[in-house]
């Protein structure tokens, strides 16, 4: 498996991992409600908590995303079967009654593809947008430095 395999491998890994956190957090939201603890105090607790479940939700759509984009086929069941169901390469095998040999030469397949239309797009439409962010930065700061006062009063 090649480096850009390696990486798309990683990302869509985040669905499970998102999965498996949100159900820690329903957890723990659940033990709080039962604690008796104080509204108030229960509600700073699950503010944080809440902000990281969305933001799991948002993983677990974006690998579901990259997945549904592809077309029909051996190679989006296989990355559907191993990363949305979590099962292993030799029941994907036998479930689509292929070698396990097999299977890992379509997984490898499938990484690449998911890699060059998912991960590869998404990585420069990120870096493009950081580079919008830092040049926004540079006129703010440009802008406070042209004119603190104004800056201070807010106007």
């Amino acid at each position: 498996m090649n480096r850009q395999q390696k990486k798309a491998a990683e990302v869509l890994s985040g669905y499970l991992r998102a999965k498996r956190e949100i159900e820690r957090i329903d957890t723990v939201l659940e033990e709080y409600n039962k604690t008796g603890m104080p509204a108030q105090k229960i509600k700073e607790k699950t503010k944080a908590l809440s902000r990281s479940r969305l933001k799991a939700f948002e993983e677990i759509n974006r690998v579901s995303n990259m997945i549904e984009k592809m077309k029909p086929g051996k190679e989006k069941n296989i990355l559907t079967y191993r990363f949305i169901s979590g099962m292993k390469f030799d029941a994907i095998a036998e479930k689509l009654c292929y070698s396990e040999s097999q299977i890992m030469r379509d997984y490898n397949a499938a990484l690449a593809h998911i890699f060059e239309n998912g991960i590869k797009r998404d990585s420069a439409r990120d870096r493009k947008q950081e580079s919008k962010n830092r040049a926004k930065t540079g006129q703010i700061r440009q802008q406070e430095q042209e004119s603190p006062e104004i800056m201070k009063k807010g106007i």
